[in-house]
């Protein structure tokens, strides 16, 4: 089933139909990229295909890139896409994982889709439906991040933005679900600010974690003087080892950054002159 709404062709800034004989010349095509170019359209999200997953996932995958492409918006459809065909396509064979991760990069790794769910501070919209539309897309597919095969996840994790419209950020049950891998990926991201869950996951983590508590401190972290006096309460080789993993924080406040320097220094002189 070839869906013709609204297909047409863009010379410069002008718009115009395709004529009936041009439509049967590009279904004809032997290129797979140009027979199903008519499928291509920033509407797509309209097309009936995106509701019905298994009609979907019987296109060739010329035809499912063909519809994610240039579409705008529809990140609920295509979340509900990826996850139906998780729980049975790919454990069917029908589909594998270099496919889905063909079609979540052609809808998300673009300009369009970066514009769209982008929030403007200077001109916000006052369009009530559009910033539910954008925070439930958002949302739908950063739910969307524990439940794929991790190879998978990467792609959503590098390009989601932390929220949208009415969105109020990243859904905290999908925080909690991820794995370490996933995690270092999105707290090295700078535009990702979760100032209190990167100081939860620095000071919670073992040093068997320590990935994870790198990234953590490589955007967005500073702490209060009680919390570096706690730090300076813990046993010597604890505290020790925890302040010298702070020179490597990307944001902490430049006072905090010399008491730390400070301290270490010191302890290396007694270290290296001890007390006879």
């Amino acid at each position: 089933m070839v869906w013709s709404y609204l297909v047409e062709i863009q010379v410069g800034k002008d718009h115009y139909p395709l004529d009936d004989e041009s439509k049967m010349r590009i279904e004809a095509d032997p290129d797979p990229l140009v027979r199903y170019c008519l499928l291509e359209s920033q509407y797509a999200q309209f097309n009936p295909l995106l509701n019905n997953p298994d009609e979907f996932f019987n296109l060739p995958q010329e035809a499912r890139l063909a519809l994610v492409r240039r579409m705008v918006g529809g990140g609920n459809k295509v979340a509900a896409l990826i996850s139906h065909a998780v729980d049975h396509q790919l454990k069917k064979g029908i589909v594998s994982e270099i496919e889905l991760f063909e079609i979540l990069s052609d809808y998300m790794n673009k300009a369009e889709f970066k514009n769209h769910y982008k929030d403007d501070i200077e001109n916000p919209s006052s369009d009530g439906w559009k910033e539910y539309d954008k925070g439930r897309d958002i949302d739908s597919l950063w739910r969307l991040v524990p439940q794929l095969p991790e190879v998978l996840s990467h792609i959503l994790i590098e390009n989601l933005p932390p929220g949208a419209g009415m969105s109020p950020g990243i859904p905290d049950d999908v925080l909690q679900g991820v794995s370490d891998r996933q995690l270092t990926t999105l707290l090295y991201r700078q535009d990702i600010e979760l100032p209190e869950f990167r100081k939860r996951i620095f000071f919670e983590a073992d040093k068997e974690r320590s990935e994870v508590k790198y990234a953590a401190i490589s955007h967005h972290f500073d702490f209060q003087y009680r919390e570096l006096a706690e730090i300076l309460a813990k046993p010597d080789q604890e505290r020790m080892r925890i302040l010298a993993e702070l020179t490597g924080a990307g944001d902490l406040s430049l006072c905090l950054y010399a008491a730390i320097f400070d301290i270490l220094s010191r302890s290396e002189k007694v270290l290296s002159h001890p007390i006879s």
